[in-house]
């Protein structure tokens, strides 16, 4: 007998597997210490793997500095040499929180420095140390364990602050055992003070001034440093600050104009335009993820179609399987667009930020991951999904809602297209990554503007095309039809002179004059056949009796052995059509179910039904249903197209013809089919109302 214990994981699961859709066990998962002791497995698995580190190396290798990094150095180079400090050094604050030193000038050769680096790495043993490396002397704002370092102290204070200690320049960086060390060389340099100093851009967030962070200035001072040397350090801090917010907008404007770009070479693929505002949102912009989910106004839901991340899609999709495998009986999908989808109109999704942005029509932004996916994942993963927000340094979740265009260009009151969601490592958005943001949103709305409009044209160009078939087609039968025609008419002529000369046909009138009677008819019918444009006017006519003569029609010239069942209402209005034209209709869909019925080999069970009603009083509806062999799914789409038929004598046309004519008198045929099992037709004709008849009428006049 096996008596080990299961890992402790393989526990965990089992117990969150037994509570995860109880509100117990919602509360027990979200019970502080548990929670916190799920969300550190979790951060701690992502964190272990090292592919958070690759993703964040290639997405800092995307960060162009070039001419920045070329201002920053020349201010360092300006404090040292101008104001006469020993060193100085800038570090800019980036999206994950870091300062990490780009710049730096000293008074002492640069080789003096990378040897004291070097000294003071041989004294940390294998942990990499450098004062000089920015993917090394780099700290975070955030962090608790760089919470003494001078410069993060100096950004939550927001204003500088001094240190009579090199050290608190580069603590945690380089260990407590080397503060001898570091002591040493400020003696060397004969720095008595070192100063941080703060540096911000103003934002505006609706309407409302706050300064935002965007790096330190560090400077290392011989002597006391005095409020006017502080002010003076201020507005070095400033230029700084304005060269990275010209970088920044730089890159935006960049990112942009390679939008706009990548979508116009794509305009015809939806799904190829939004891949790529998420792509570059995450690419160009530097942001951690992106989605965009689209509006679906038939059922209010917004299902994500596109995402990126700065991590490797596989792993995105590992963490989807682990946290759905605690649901294993409710599905679980942060990706799937038939899962991972939001009802903005049902109330269990209010809280959900893309409800939100919807309801709203306004950027919503929230520091919990989580919000982004309630309901979809239960309330019990919380602790996992904070994991994953806490390893990837996602600060702040921001729901970005489109519109498209309304009729005087703008987008205030346009329709709802979709929402645009970052992941960020900033804690604040301020007015310009507003506008960046919404610039990228409207472009996907644009695109799937473009996109429809693509696609329209396709159809219009298809259906001109069809149009100029259908009329060679008819051109065709307009010939044969009347070259047929003279050949009767003469085939007549040739019965009525020999009936003359018939004995005892002259002689007898009750038989003579009906038969001459007749033939004069069908001269007289074969002389309107012989103008094939000959218009047909319209007048009114009963849909009930449009269905019983069609299927006379039908029955008189076929042998189908298939009972034909009609329910009439009996009671219907009439409408404003040509009765020769509708009866025609009903003959076609009528004659395609005896043959499906027919080809089904139903034998005594085989049935075609036709029903007809009055549907939301605008339109009579008539349902022509049958159990035969249905339509193939692969054929659906194509039942309507010209030429396109499964019986091999078909000319394809009777269904195209049906449903052109239905449309153009201002109808709908639809269909609906299994395969195997049957198929019904459902032609839906408007209710005419008086004044359109006596419009309809003048206009034939």
């Amino acid at each position: 007998m096996n008596n080990a214990k299961p890992p402790p994981s393989k526990l965990l699961s089992r117990i969150t597997e037994a509570l995860i859709h109880t509100r117990t066990g919602a509360m027990l998962l979200n019970f502080p210490p548990i929670a916190f002791v799920l969300e550190r497995v979790a951060r701690q698995h992502i964190e272990q793997s090292g592919l958070l580190q690759v993703a964040k190396e290639i997405q800092q290798d995307r960060v162009a500095y070039g001419d920045l990094n070329s201002t920053l150095n020349a201010i360092a180079i300006d404090v040292v040499e101008t104001l006469d400090y020993e060193a100085a050094m800038v570090a800019p604050y980036e999206a994950d929180g870091a300062l990490p030193l780009r710049a730096w000038h000293t008074k002492v050769p640069r080789e003096t420095v990378l040897q004291w680096e070097a000294e003071i790495a041989m004294l940390s043993g294998d942990r990499p140390i450098s004062l000089t490396n920015p993917e090394i002397a780099r700290v975070y704002v955030n962090r608790d364990s760089d919470a003494l370092n001078l410069g993060v102290r100096a950004s939550k204070a927001r204003h500088p602050i001094m240190s009579d200690d090199l050290y608190d320049l580069f603590r945690p960086i380089t260990p407590e055992s080397t503060r001898p060390f570091v002591k040493g060389v400020q003696d060397a340099l004969k720095v008595k003070q070192v100063i941080a100093v703060p540096f911000f851009i103003e934002t505006s967030v609706d309407g409302r001034v706050d300064l935002e962070l965007v790096g330190n200035l560090f400077a290392l001072a011989s002597g006391r440093l005095s409020v006017r040397d502080q002010q003076a350090l201020q507005a070095f801090g400033r230029q700084a600050a304005a060269a990275i917010l010209s970088e920044r907008r730089r890159a935006y404007v960049e990112a942009t104009l390679s939008l706009i770009f990548d979508i116009q070479t794509s305009f015809q693929d939806e799904s190829q335009i939004l891949q790529r505002i998420v792509d570059g949102v995450v690419r160009s912009l530097n942001y951690v993820g992106a989605m965009v989910a689209i509006y679906n106004p038939d059922d209010g839901s917004l299902p994500v179609r596109a995402w990126h991340t700065i991590m490797p899609s596989r792993q995105v999709l590992d963490w989807e399987a682990q946290i759905a495998a605690l649901s294993p009986n409710h599905p679980v999908s942060l990706t799937n667009p038939d899962i991972a989808r939001v009802y903005v109109n049902r109330p269990e999704y209010k809280e959900n930020l893309s409800a939100q942005a919807f309801s709203t029509r306004d950027i919503c932004t929230s520091n919990d991951l989580f919000d982004l996916f309630r309901p979809i994942a239960p309330e019990s993963t919380r602790p996992i999904v904070r994991g994953i927000q806490a390893a990837l340094g996602v600060k702040q979740v921001v729901a970005i809602p489109f519109f498209q265009r309304s009729g005087d260009g703008s987008t205030s009151n346009g329709e709802f297209i979709g929402n645009l969601f970052v992941l960020s490592h900033s804690e604040h958005l301020d007015s310009v990554e507003r506008q960046v943001l919404k610039a990228f949103g409207q472009q996907a709305a644009e695109g799937i503007r473009n996109a429809q409009l693509y696609r329209d044209s396709q159809e219009l160009y298809r259906q001109a095309e069809n149009r100029r078939r259908a009329a060679e087609i008819f051109g065709k039968m307009a010939f044969n039809a009347s070259a047929s025609v003279h050949e009767l008419k003469n085939r007549v002529g040739v019965v009525r002179g020999f009936l003359q000369i018939v004995p005892g046909i002259m002689d007898d009138k009750e038989i003579s004059e009906p038969i001459f009677r007749n033939l004069d008819q069908m001269a007289d019918m074969l002389d309107n056949l012989h103008e094939p444009f000959h218009i047909v006017p319209d007048t009114m006519v009963s849909i009930d009796s449009c269905v019983r003569r069609a299927t006379r029609r039908v029955d008189g010239s076929y042998d189908y052995d298939v009972p034909i069942k009609l329910e009439l209402n009996g009671k219907l209005p009439e409408i404003y059509a040509a009765q020769d034209m509708i009866t025609e209709v009903f003959k076609v869909l009528i004659k395609n179910a005896l043959e499906a019925v027919s080809v089904a080999e139903k034998g005594e069970h085989g049935r075609v039904l036709v029903t007809t009603q009055l549907h939301d009083s605008e339109m009579i509806e008539i349902a022509i249903n049958d159990n035969g062999t249905g339509i193939r799914r692969e054929d659906e789409s194509r039942i309507f197209e010209m030429r396109w038929s499964t019986k091999s004598s078909g000319l394809g046309f009777g269904l195209f013809w049906t449903k052109d004519y239905v449309e153009g008198i201002g109808g709908t045929i639809n269909v609906k089919t299994v395969y195997g099992e049957g198929t019904t037709f459902i032609v839906r004709l408007p209710v005419n109302r008086p004044d359109q008849i006596r419009a309809a009428a003048d206009e034939q006049a």
